[in-house]
């Protein structure tokens, strides 16, 4: 009797212990294969509440070919920071779908250590300017010495217009009073850029929901001295347009 008492409360501990890691197997498992959003947003919230442990398997979420599965398992990392949150989302930050991409450099930005300044660096050398551009927008989440340098050698020298234009635009966002001469620099620099920066992106979909569905007009072609203008304007208050916008 001894031994079958102590058989049935071994097996009780075993399952008690190893509850948690088995729902971080199951859960993945189950958001990644239910096309029900309730049923995805419950998985995901029970993962989110297991910690680092319910990273563990995130993988399963991060390799889906669905956007918003991969989408889901960021989110997980961004919540639980796993010992392998940076890897995982430096990974991340160059998956094919720009708002789960944009999601983990996000991430990236928010862990705030200097490794991973390293990280975006290596991002901004990319080919695709979609990329390179969103490694500016996570420098422009780090207000550090480091990624304030390397923002305003983007600014100065790369070779794409659109990430020269980001560049400016987050030294403007972040008032970095050092980088004014570069700034003025740039004032010289009458390439055109067509289309929005990041913020006037996001300006333009709040917008959109606030007007339920109404879009803004795109903004015409402007040189680089246009943002090079705005962004000293911000940092030193200096405006040298000649009609003040």
């Amino acid at each position: 009797m001894f031994i079958v008492i102590a058989t049935m409360v071994a097996v009780w501990l075993a399952i008690v212990l190893c509850r948690n890691p088995i729902r971080a197997r199951w859960w993945p498992h189950r958001l990644a294969t239910t096309a029900n959003p309730e049923t995805r947003l419950a998985h995901f919230q029970r993962l989110v509440a297991l910690g680092p442990t319910g990273a563990d398997a995130v993988e399963e979420l991060l390799e889906s070919d669905d956007p918003s599965v991969r989408g889901l398992g960021v989110a997980v990392l961004n919540h639980t920071r796993p010992a392998r949150v940076r890897k995982l989302l430096a990974e991340m930050a160059t998956d094919p779908d720009p708002d789960v991409a944009a999601m983990a450099v996000t991430g990236l930005a928010l862990l705030g250590d200097a490794a991973v300044v390293n990280d975006l660096a290596q991002l901004l050398k990319s080919s695709e300017a979609r990329l390179a551009v969103l490694a500016v927008s996570g420098l422009g989440r780090l207000p550090t010495p480091e990624a304030a340098d390397l923002l305003i050698e983007t600014a100065r020298a790369h070779r794409l217009v659109a990430v020269r234009v980001q560049a400016i635009e987050e030294l403007g966002l972040l008032r970095v009073e050092r980088a004014a001469d570069v700034l003025r620099e740039c004032l010289e620099d009458d390439t055109l850029f067509q289309g929005p920066t990041t913020s006037e992106h996001s300006a333009a979909a709040l917008l959109g929901r606030a007007t339920r569905g109404l879009t803004a007009e795109a903004p015409s072609a402007r040189p680089v001295s246009y943002f090079a203008n705005r962004a000293l304007r911000a940092i030193t208050g200096e405006d040298v347009s000649s009609n003040g916008k």
